[in-house]
């Protein structure tokens, strides 16, 4: 052991140059001064990549002698004691090095990826003996086709249409060559109609990072760069949208003319050229191999780095860090990015292009370091790509097994046990790794036809029960159903079945999904008791326990394919440098990274609020998690700071009772951001923060991107104390499959729902409103659409008495009550997501939080749902009033700042439309569609990257916006009407008793808060008037400032 621990400190660690002896302490020739570890900027190469000063190293051995020197004593506590000692040396030194200098650093140079790189995306010489088609022969929207230096612009919306002439019956595949015009961050979805036969088709936008050299934050760390869309032509395959691998869409044609017809769904695209080839079979490793005999092995190795990628498929594809000695580059004290990020390379048809050069002809292996920690027993999958095609069929699916809990290991593919080889010439080349599901892809499949047949199964049972389940009833199962034992237990074989391959596949047991195992034995244990069948619905497709939510759990996971890498090795890979680091090296990294994290940098690096900066520089606090201001803070470091000549840094606010304690002690920030939408009412009767309205332009710059109605809940008595950053919106939800099994139609009116709930209830399902959310406490984004679609409010207009006991406030309450009391909606859903997912509740109005969740994590429903602006109620003049709240985020300014007019200038900045479009599309590039920024900015967001159709519905439901005024007592208000909801529906009280008990327990409270904050004395008489109706006074406001700049000009 103690021989084995002097060759580790000897030798030091594999670098991309041959192993060097480490020794001690020494600067490099950069001046970055190093221990344990080679410069990060030189990274062990015969040139500095920092300066470009040649390495001339004197070794001092200072550290090896004093560990060797304990190693022979044994004395491992000691040698512990002297890293620590050695750590604390070295700290004062990293820091003089400039590494951390509590700045951040801007991300420059060109982008990484190159025009051949780009160009072999595709191998085009798949294009030899291909149709090409004549531009003049397709037609655009029924009119020719405008041609300009061979391109057509084929717009979203747009249908190109063109015949196809076909001379041999076959298997065929339409290619295009295309770039997109104003790049959206989601694939081209092309609408494809071929003979009469309807499908949709995808193509990937190529992505890229911006720039080669990595920005860093103000502690060190290197930040993900701004993504960009590759502006050059490239060629793909149509892919097949609705097919689990995303494997290309075919067509088996007869010879004749075929007539296809493309639209593409919200991308403008330009087209350089579209394709028709046929299938053809790939060589296998055999055939490949006999093609290329009699040529030599290489004997170099080239390393790639796997962060270092070309190009990729999908924006938010990004490189990570990884805190671990044994992946290249890496630092004690700042994260690098070292590893390309498994969990944003993880569904099918994710594709990643590398480009590397090799020196000599010859055949080459592939080898690289991975972590694959997904599941357990659970193989991920790729397709391996070299020069734009798959060189035999082996390489069509790769199998990568798990590899433990954040443990890489090494991988050489191979074939029949063989490591694997490819023929390349000297020179540039590329390798392409594709995400695919490979033979799980049959029991995906397999799944989704399974749940199909039950759930039609369960409707049959809700037919037969009308939706009610009575225990105490028995059916004679042989008369209304005589197939239904048989159905289920071939439903429990077919479960057994699929489970038994996955089995076959893994080669263990595939504990990832054992949900399969409990939805046979549920089937299974419904068959023991026939005539009780129809009552243990639950158990079949509804319900947290029926067989198909367990099925459903399993789907997530087969088609979950993450995998990270480190780096890949081409050449000879019979040596590969060891996958991990050994314990040694660890400890010595941990004692340095314990001693560092109680040094100044180390605190000066983080995000954390700790208080006023005393500097001269504006502070600025925001509640969102790190991936939010890290990407803020680039943009400001990019922008604001370049532009204004400040070095703002943002601070993360954990809660916003810090701001609390923060405005008590006057160590407050000048400026918050993405505070909660009362949070600047709450401080305003306070006097803490400022009145937007005493900036001359902010009422006039406010509404000419954001709606009005979304200062409402910020103002108090007159006056603006915050800007809504964000919105939320409230749509109807549909299942379209649903819906035309029932022969129903998007309801536009509370009557319609109403309508449509016996039908709903005879099938055993359910319409969901927020009301319905499974907790008592009704807010008023749950009441505040009955209130205002029915002309009332909720207090008095000079906000002294409660309103509840008026005529339409009564109207609003006894619909919200008669909704659950007599029209049977269900009181408490625990997740309207899961309810809307399984078909129990096929319609239901939600928010931008369901429509990502149903966007990202309900994949089996692409296409089969929707989104419409939510029912409203009918007006004598035939309008309908949709009425829904929809303010998020709100930014402020503290009263207290000494930099009032450049806080004001920030918050400008950061509401204006190119800073939320650039914030927007930062965030969902770089971080995925689960980051999309739901900005109120309407400039901005008619800007984002929302199917056409869904932004049209957003916007306009947004035009039906309608907030509440605040009130001193509004935590009372909103309880006392959740209490009221909960007394006639809960309790079955009557609604006018409860109305009377509201009103006097709501008064009271009024009065006190009045008094409290002098707008009425002791007796409870009014000094001075509280406005309820505050967008009125917005709108007289917003009229004077046109006037007066109308008079100006």
């Amino acid at each position: 052991m103690t021989r084995k621990m002097r060759g580790v400190f000897r030798q030091g660690y594999k670098t991309p140059a041959a192993r060097t002896p480490h020794k001690a302490l020494r600067n490099a020739p950069c001046g970055a001064f190093c221990a344990i570890r080679y410069c990060r900027f030189c990274a062990g190469f015969p040139v500095c990549r920092k300066n470009g000063a040649a390495q001339k190293w004197k070794p001092k051995g200072l550290l090896l002698a004093e560990v060797n020197r304990m190693l022979k004593k044994k004395k491992v506590v000691s040698m512990v004691l002297a890293l620590a000692l050695t750590v604390g040396t070295v700290t004062p030194c990293l820091a003089a090095s400039g590494e951390s200098n509590g700045k951040s650093k801007l991300a420059s140079g060109e982008s990484p990826y190159t025009s051949s790189s780009v160009s072999s995306w595709t191998d085009e010489s798949v294009l030899t003996g291909a149709w090409s088609l004549d531009w003049a022969k397709a037609k655009i929207n029924g009119g020719a086709a405008t041609v300009t230096d061979g391109t057509v612009v084929l717009n979203a919306k747009s249908t190109l249409t063109f015949d196809v002439p076909i001379t041999e019956n076959g298997t065929y595949k339409i290619a295009v060559k295309y770039c997109p015009k104003d790049a959206m961050y989601m694939d081209c979805l092309l609408d494809m109609t071929v003979n009469g036969t309807d499908d949709i088709a995808s193509l990937p936008l190529l992505w890229a990072d911006g720039y080669s050299v990595y920005g860093t934050d103000r502690k060190g760390n290197e930040l993900v760069p701004e993504q960009i869309s590759v502006p050059q032509p490239y060629l793909d395959f149509l892919a097949d949208y609705h097919d689990t691998n995303m494997d290309d869409l075919t067509y088996t044609w007869e010879a004749g003319t075929q007539t296809v017809a493309m639209t593409p769904e919200s991308q403008d695209v330009v087209l350089y050229g579209i394709y028709v080839c046929k299938e053809t079979t790939l060589p296998t490793y055999k055939e490949y191999m006999a093609a290329n005999a009699g040529k030599a092995d290489a004997k170099d190795t080239k390393i790639i780095e796997a962060e270092r990628y070309m190009v990729k498929s999908d924006s938010f594809i990004r490189a990570s860090s990884q805190k671990n000695a044994a992946l290249y580059p890496y630092d004690t004290y700042a994260k690098l990015l070292n590893i390309l990020d498994g969990g944003t390379w993880s569904s099918a048809g994710q594709k990643i292009l590398w480009e590397f050069e090799v020196d000599t002809d010859g055949y080459y292996q592939l080898g690289l370091r991975y972590l694959q920690n997904s599941d357990t027993n659970k193989p991920v999958y790729r397709t391996v790509e070299i020069d734009g095609s798959v060189p035999f069929a082996e390489w069509k699916t790769v199998a990568f097994d798990n590899t433990r809990t954040n443990k890489f290991d090494n991988k050489v593919l191979d074939v029949d046990g063989e490591p694997a080889k490819v023929y390349l010439t000297a020179g540039k080349h590329t390798l392409a790794m594709e995400v695919t599901i490979g033979p799980l892809e049959e029991i995906y499949d397999g799944i989704i036809k399974l749940m199909e047949d039950i759930n039609a199964f369960g409707m049959d049972i809700q037919k037969l029960t009308a939706g009610q389940a009575d225990v105490n009833r028995t059916w004679n199962m042989d008369y209304y159903m005589p197939n239904a034992v048989n159905d289920l237990l071939a439903f429990a074989d077919r479960t057994d079945a699929l489970y038994a391959k996955l089995e076959e596949i893994s080669g263990a047991n595939p504990s990832y999904a054992d949900s399969l195992k409990y939805a046979s034995e549920t089937l299974r244990k419904l068959t023991k008791r026939p005539n009780q069948i129809p009552n243990k619905s639950d158990l079949i497709s509804q319900g947290d326990n029926s067989a198909t939510k367990y099925l459903g759990n399993v789907l997530s996971n087969l088609n979950t394919m993450p995998m990270a890498v480190d780096r890949f090795y081409v050449g000879n890979t019979e040596k590969l440098p060891s996958a991990r680091s050994n314990i040694f090296r660890n400890t010595v990294e941990s004692v340095k990274a314990f001693v560092w994290s109680f040094s100044a940098d180390a605190a000066e690096g983080s995000y954390t609020a700790t208080g006023a900066n005393k500097s001269t520089e504006l502070t600025v606090w925001i509640n969102r998690s790190v991936p939010y201001v890290q990407v803020l803070q680039q943009i400001i470091d990019a922008d604001y700071n370049s532009k204004y000549g400040t070095n703002i840094q943002l601070s993360i606010m954990p809660n916003e009772q810090k701001l609390v304690l923060a405005n008590a002690t006057k160590t407050n920030p000048d400026v918050v951001l993405s505070a909660g939408i009362g949070t600047p009412f709450n401080f305003a009767v306070r006097g803490a923060v400022k009145n937007l309205l005493e900036y001359d332009d902010f009422l006039s710059f406010y509404n000419q991107n954001y709606n009005l109605q979304a200062l409402v809940p910020t103002t108090f008595n007159g006056g603006v104390y915050g800007a809504t950053e964000t919105q939320d919106f409230y749509v109807l939800f549909y299942r379209k499959d649903i819906l035309k099994a029932l022969n129903l139609s998007i309801p536009q009116t509370w009557d319609d729902v109403k309508y449509m709930m016996p039908t709903l209830l005879r099938y055993g399902m359910n319409f969901y409103i927020p009301l319905s959310v499974n907790t008592s406490y009704k807010n008023f984004a749950a009441t505040n659409p009955f209130v205002t679609q029915n002309g009332a409010s909720y207090v008095s207009a000079d906000g002294s008495a409660a309103a509840f006991d008026t005529d339409p406030f009564l109207d609003a309450m006894t619909e919200m009550t008669e909704l659950y009391e007599i029209y049977g909606m269900n009181s408490a859903v625990p997740s309207f997501y899961n309810s809307f997912r399984y078909g129990e509740i096929p319609m239901g109005v939600a928010t931008f939080g369901t429509y990502i969740q149903l966007q990202m994590a309900a994949p089996e429903l692409a296409g089969k749902w929707g989104i419409a602006m939510a029912p409203g109620t009918k007006q004598a003049d035939g309008s309908i009033l949709r009425y829904q709240p929809a303010a998020g985020t709100a930014c402020m300014i503290f009263n207290n700042t000494t930099r009032s007019d450049e806080a004001w200038q920030f918050v400008k900045w950061w509401l204006s439309t190119d800073t939320q479009v650039k914030y927007a599309y930062l965030m969902q590039g770089t971080y995925g569609t689960e980051y999309r920024w739901n900005t109120g900015n309407l400039t901005a967001f008619s800007q984002m990257s929302y199917s056409q159709e869904d932004k049209e519905t957003i916007l306009k439901q947004w035009e039906q916006q309608k907030e509440i005024t605040y009130h001193p007592a509004n935590y009372m208000i909103e309880r006392q009407t959740s209490d009221v909801w909960n007394g006639v529906v809960v309790d079955q009280e009557s609604l006018v008793e409860e109305i009377d008990r509201a009103t006097l327990v709501t008064n009271r409270e009024l009065i006190r808060k009045l008094e409290e904050f002098g707008f009425c004395d002791k007796d409870g008489k009014m000094i001075r008037n509280y406005s309820m109706d505050a967008y009125a006074d917005l709108q007289e406001k917003l009229a004077e400032v046109k006037a007066k700049e109308a008079g100006t000009n």
